[in-house]
């Protein structure tokens, strides 16, 4: 890295828990020295000139990649890897998301067309808005009702119709006064601003689920439905 010694011994390497090295015009080429940094923990690379990232790091549990120029990056060398921020990239794929199991993802600002949440069983906050997507599962994933922890989805501006129903997971509280109260699901924001041709009925929410309050979709009184909000902010 920029500024770094010549030669940076095993042992010293494997020493170093956390690394922080945002904008420094950090290259590819000046980041192959990481493969001894063999129990790193945190790693923030942000606002440099990097344009892939795939290394064995079986430590790393926070990776913060944003700013960049991404268009390769693989975590399947990142077994224990729970937080992700790669924001503002140019990524269209992810490579390794068989063993990938975050807690936390932002893929914001980037080329997506189609990703498959339904196999990220741990996720809790994700952000994948500004991109292109169509789809957010697959045949074999029909459904994301299998992201019980998840409370937090961003998937504003975006090109989807549908992201199937939520009604497994999207938080809900019923009851008041001295009638029994219940809590259910753990989906509690939902943002889907600026996907012009989304069908919210598609979604199982109605105005308890507090998901749906936040998501832009609107009732239409007149046809009793609900239906995405327009803004003067979603470009065409």
């Amino acid at each position: 890295m920029p500024g770094q010694p010549s030669e940076i011994s095993n042992a010293t390497a494997a020493e170093i828990r956390e690394v922080n090295c945002p904008g420094l015009g950090i290259e590819d080429e000046d980041i192959r020295v990481l493969e001894k940094f063999t129990n790193l923990v945190t790693l923030d690379l942000t606002a440099n000139q990097l344009t892939q990232f795939s290394f064995d790091l079986p430590k790393l549990q926070k990776l913060v990649i944003a700013d960049n120029q991404l268009t390769v990056l693989d975590v399947g060398g990142l077994p224990s890897l729970t937080w992700v921020e790669a924001s503002n990239n140019q990524l269209g794929s992810i490579s390794g998301l068989a063993e990938f199991q975050p807690n936390v993802l932002d893929l914001s600002h980037n080329q997506f067309t189609e990703f498959d949440l339904a196999i990220l069983q741990d996720l809790e906050f994700v952000d994948l808005s500004h991109n292109k997507l169509t789809a957010i599962w697959d045949d074999q994933n029909p459904s994301l009702s299998s992201l019980e922890a998840l409370q937090s989805l961003d998937l504003s501006n975006n090109s989807l119709t549908t992201i199937g129903s939520l009604e497994d997971i999207a938080y809900t509280y019923t009851g008041n006064g001295d009638a029994a109260q219940t809590e259910q699901g753990s989906l509690f924001s939902l943002f889907l601003a600026c996907n012009p041709t989304f069908q919210c009925s598609t979604l199982g929410l109605d105005e308890d689920n507090h998901a749906l309050q936040t998501s832009s979709c609107a009732e239409q009184s007149a046809g009793e439905k609900w239906v995405m909000r327009e803004y003067p902010s979603c470009l065409p």
